[in-house]
């Protein structure tokens, strides 16, 4: 068959029609060959989506992805996201935890999960002292609020070790928390 022939917008349209394909290019290179580019999407979490026992990936676009393979990734667990929520409430809660995990550098190996129903309160789970406690973070100066945590983790501990939910917003302090006690505070979103 002739390589002139070859519809290159229907292959390229059939190639973006596979869940794991983010971008593809098909080109003709004469005099017989075809060239084809594929940009693979990455993910960023497992998402642990209400109702499932399977945890499926998903990308910073949001996109829910089948797990190919049952090789663990080092991915934090996302929660806060469901499978009704339109494209962009994804793609806002799984940008809100690529910037987390990129800007926080190598305090994010201790980050287990990220709640991200309000994506401008995050809120982070870690291991801290042989305890998962969660770590309220807003959204914005992760890194900052993490490290402060970090300084100040073994003393608070040690002096209230029934407590496990601290409110990092706040520049100068940080609130320790009944459990079900976090709610917006502060001047404006996420602060």
């Amino acid at each position: 068959r002739s390589i002139y022939l070859v519809p290159l917008r229907h292959r390229r349209e059939e190639l973006l029609r596979l869940r794991w394909v983010k971008d593809a290019t098909v080109t003709r290179v004469w005099p017989n060959r075809m060239r084809v580019h594929i940009v693979e999407r990455e993910p960023v979490a497992y998402v642990q989506l209400p109702g499932e026992e399977d945890m499926p990936l998903i990308d910073t676009d949001g996109n829910i992805l089948p797990r190919e393979t049952q090789a663990a990734l080092d991915l934090p667990i996302l929660t806060g996201v469901t499978r009704q929520m339109d494209d962009q409430q994804r793609r806002t809660r799984a940008q809100r935890l690529a910037k987390l995990m990129r800007d926080t550098g190598e305090l994010s190996a201790k980050i287990s999960e990220v709640d991200a129903a309000d994506p401008d309160n995050l809120k982070v789970v870690q291991d801290a002292g042989g305890k998962a406690v969660t770590l309220v973070v807003g959204n914005r100066h992760f890194k900052r609020r993490l490290e402060k945590f970090r300084q100040n983790a073994a003393e608070m501990l040690r002096r209230e070790p029934e407590k496990t939910l601290f409110d990092l917003r706040q520049d100068n302090s940080i609130f320790q928390r009944g459990e079900h006690a976090v709610r917006a505070e502060g001047n404006g979103p996420g602060e």
